[in-house]
């Protein structure tokens, strides 16, 4: 059974203040309908980057209720996960989301939110993750890698940026983890992908302020769900691995730091 970790971003623009809030609409390439896969799909988590506090709400025929579903209250340039690291909330086949965000920052604000889920068994994916204890056993150093990564207007996928463009110093052949990253600004979804991914996103939160999850993000998720969730790179692929932002209208520029460890 072919596993996936995949990215579902979505964006609103002049989202109206509560009660209401507007209905937010999926970034371009992504879609509120969940993938065609077997009946394991998790939710693990959701994060939010807004320029005014409100809520994040996120509905569909399948979920809890259809009036609220689930509903985390957001704040303003805050970006952290909303859900606990062990949450595994259930999740379900070609289920439309109806994901709806109040604010009311103002005209022409640009406000975006993410859900990060894992498919089981997803037809046709060729994505590659470890778990914590497959890490341990196999990692022989650590090695980071920087990137600069200039933000798309309108709230969606940033042009891609290759892993190996400001630096090229992995070892030729050797199989690389993803446990975490540091970012130097604020944004609202960081993300990674390539043909070790499944060509999916497996991402986290643009959270310049969270350095002390996001450093282990991958490796937390994966300790906490007891599943394995660490992504893992060959660096053959480099040229084809590809990082990614989502962010908001005030498009800041984000210096990144993915921390890898080599593996045996």
């Amino acid at each position: 059974m072919p596993p996936a970790l995949d990215t579902l971003s979505v964006t609103v623009t002049n989202a109206a203040a509560e009660p209401g809030g507007t209905a937010m609409a999926a970034v371009a390439g992504d879609s509120l309908a969940l993938r065609q896969a077997g009946s394991n799909i998790m939710l693990l988590n959701a994060w939010a980057q807004v320029q005014a506090a409100g809520f994040l709400q996120i509905t569909s025929p399948k979920l809890t209720d259809a009036t609220r579903g689930i509903r985390f209250r957001t704040a303003v340039a805050d970006p952290k996960p909303l859900l606990p690291f062990q949450t595994l909330q259930p999740m379900y086949p070609v289920d439309v989301l109806a994901p709806t965000l109040a604010s009311a920052a103002g005209v022409g604000k640009i406000e975006n939110a993410t859900l990060l889920i894992y498919y089981a068994d997803l037809p046709g994916s060729a994505a590659r993750f470890i778990d914590v204890p497959t890490l341990v056993k196999r990692a022989q150093e650590y090695f980071t890698v920087e990137s600069l990564i200039t933000p798309t207007v309108g709230g969606a996928y940033s042009g891609t940026a290759a892993l190996n463009v400001q630096s090229d110093l992995g070892k030729a052949g050797s199989d690389y983890a993803l446990i975490g990253y540091r970012c130097a600004a604020n944004g609202c979804t960081i993300t990674w992908r390539g043909a070790d991914t499944g060509n999916y996103r497996v991402s986290g939160p643009a959270d310049s302020a969270g350095g002390n999850y996001t450093g282990q993000w991958f490796y937390n998720l994966s300790d906490y769900n007891q599943m394995p969730l660490i992504p893992v790179f060959n660096y053959n692929n480099k040229q084809g691995i590809f990082v990614e932002i989502v962010t908001n209208d005030a498009l800041g520029v984000i210096k990144l730091t993915s921390i890898f460890a080599r593996l045996a």
